[in-house]
C-alpha cells in the first residue's frame, strides 16, 4: 500500500500553494495524496466563500497535467458560539489527527504555514502552534500512528506562492476572513480584514490590482471591523496573561 500525505485544504492561498507542490514536485511523487476540507461554520461567514473556491481549484487539480488525489470533506458549526470562534489551528489538528488514526497509511500531514506567518507571528504563532501540536499528539499517540504535520511552502513568502501559481488557481483560490456576497450567493473579498490588507501588499508586489466590489455592494462596516479587531486583541491578551500565569 502506497504511503499518504493528508492535506488539509481550505481553498486558500497558502493551502492551494501546498496542493500545487503536492501534486508537482517530484520529492512527493511516491506518496499517495489524500485532500481533506473542513467547512467551518462560524461567525466570520466564509464557510460557503471557501467552498467556491475548494470546488474550483479543485476542478483545476484533476487536469490531466497533475499527479491524482481523493477528497474526502466535513463540516464544524460554530454559528451558535456568540463570544469567541475556535482557532483554526486548533480544530484543524483535531481533525487531521483523528483522519491519521483510522488510516495508518497516513504518514504525514501537509499545513499551510509560510515564511510570512513565521515572519509576522511572532510569539503569539509559537504559543498557539505549540497548543495545537499538543491536541494532534494527544490523539496520534494512543492511535499508534506514526503521522508527523510538514510545511510543504514554508520557505515561501505569500507573493511567492502566488506567483508560482497559475493564474487559473490564483483566480479560483480564496483569502478574505469576511466576504460579501451578491444576491447569488457569489462571494467578494471585503478589502478591508487582515487578509485582505495583506494580500493588498501581494497585488502590489507582482504589478497586479486586486479585485474591486461590484457596485452595489456594501462593505462590512467600519464599526464591525473595529469590533472584530478589539474581540481577538482581547481573546490575545487573555490567552497571553493566562500562559504568563503559568510560567509565574
Amino acid at each position: 500500500m502506497k504511503k499518504k500525505i493528508l492535506c488539509m485544504y481550505s481553498g486558500g492561498v497558502d493551502s492551494v500553494g501546498v496542493l500545487y507542490r503536492l501534486l508537482t514536485d517530484d520529492a512527493y511523487a511516491a506518496f499517495a495524496i489524500r485532500v481533506h476540507h473542513m467547512q467551518l461554520i462560524n461567525r466570520e461567514k466564509r464557510a460557503a466563500a471557501e467552498k467556491q473556491a475548494v470546488n474550483q481549484t479543485l476542478k483545476l487539480f484533476a487536469g490531466k497535467k497533475f499527479r491524482p488525489f481523493t477528497f474526502t470533506h466535513c463540516l464544524h458549526d460554530y454559528s451558535f458560539m456568540k463570544r469567541d470562534m475556535i482557532w483554526d489551528m486548533d480544530i484543524a489538528n483535531f481533525m487531521a489527527a483523528n483522519i491519521c488514526a483510522g488510516d495508518r497509511d497516513i504518514v504525514h500531514v501537509a499545513r499551510g504555514r509560510t515564511r510570512t506567518d513565521l515572519k509576522t507571528g511572532g510569539e503569539m504563532l509559537l504559543k498557539r502552534s505549540e497548543r495545537a501540536m499538543n491536541i494532534f499528539n494527544a490523539i496520534i499517540e494512543p492511535s499508534k500512528s506514526e503521522a508527523t504535520i510538514i510545511y510543504p511552502v514554508i520557505d515561501l513568502d505569500k507573493t511567492e506562492i502566488w506567483q508560482m501559481l497559475p493564474k487559473p488557481f490564483r483566480e479560483a483560490s480564496w483569502y478574505c476572513r469576511t466576504p460579501i456576497y451578491d444576491k447569488a450567493g457569489k462571494a467578494y473579498p471585503c478589502n478591508r480584514c487582515v487578509t485582505c490588507r495583506e494580500m493588498r501588499e501581494v497585488y502590489e508586489a507582482c504589478g497586479e490590482k486586486p479585485p474591486v466590489l461590484p457596485k452595489g455592494l456594501v462593505p462590512t462596516p467600519k464599526e464591525g471591523i473595529r469590533a472584530v479587531v478589539k474581540r481577538v486583541q482581547t481573546s490575545r491578551a487573555t490567552f497571553t496573561k493566562k500562559a504568563a500565569m503559568k510560567k509565574a
